[in-house]
């Protein structure tokens, strides 16, 4: 018997979850330093491989990057404030990814672009829960 992946905890749910908790701790421990959108992306790229860990891909720098390459400006762009380049554009492409590359076996870059738009996406739901909760 082969053994199937379970593909939506592991590269859909985990990104999106430790967005939304990234971005809750970000708003009510951090918002004093910094943004807490563009804070939570920073902090998402530096614990990347807890990401990589959590979601058993192979850690490595190339997984790093991809992360920073979907997250870092992504971060900037929530300076601005809310946009389409920020909110709905990375959700657009986090389920584009989930769907054509759910069933690939990938490098390592693209699992971490896969789950940096994860978390780009889910911060904003994060943040929308932050400020009903607190």
């Amino acid at each position: 018997m082969e053994d199937k992946p379970d593909l939506k905890f592991r590269h859909v749910l985990y990104p999106a979850g430790f967005g939304i908790v990234l971005v809750i701790i970000c708003g009510g421990l951090l918002a004093e330093f910094a943004p807490p959108m563009l804070l939570s992306m920073v902090i998402a790229v530096l614990v990347s491989p807890l990401i990589g860990k959590l979601t058993k891909t192979k850690i490595g720098w190339d997984y790093s990057f991809g992360v920073a390459v979907a997250c870092i400006p992504n971060g900037l762009l929530w300076l601005a404030g809310p946009s389409f380049f920020n909110t709905i554009l990375p959700f657009f492409l986090w389920t584009w990814f989930s769907i054509s590359w759910s069933k690939l076996n990938l490098p390592p870059f693209r699992y971490g672009l896969w789950h940096g738009y994860g978390l780009a996406f889910s911060i904003l739901p994060g943040a929308m829960l932050y400020a009903k909760l607190f």
